[in-house]
């Protein structure tokens, strides 16, 4: 018979230290960049957020973020999910404007 390991998931990133914590603020008090980053697959998000103004500004500060931060080729928009995950994981942290439920 074997033993199984149950291993906590890992807490989230979020703390105010992190550089997309003022960013992960900002979308969720936006009804429509939350829902773009709360209900669509992180690929397709880069470019539903080039249909919006504030889709397009969130994009630039990604961009700038990535470009700051990334340690690996290409940019964020080859492979969103990192960046995605990271923001919903902060968009979590209580205390905002509305905590996404954890992924089951």
């Amino acid at each position: 018979m074997s033993h199984l390991t149950i291993i906590p998931p890992a807490p989230p990133v979020a703390n105010a230290d992190h550089p997309l914590w003022p960013l992960s603020r900002q979308v969720a008090e936006d009804d429509r960049l939350r829902g773009i980053i709360e209900s669509l697959d992180s690929w397709h998000v880069p470019a539903v957020l080039r249909a919006t103004t504030p889709g397009r500004e969130l994009l630039g500060a990604l961009d700038a973020y990535d470009r700051h931060y990334g340690r690996r080729p290409g940019t964020w928009t080859d492979d969103p999910t990192p960046i995605v995950e990271t923001l919903r994981e902060l968009m979590r942290v209580p205390g905002i404007a509305r905590v996404l439920p954890q992924a089951a």
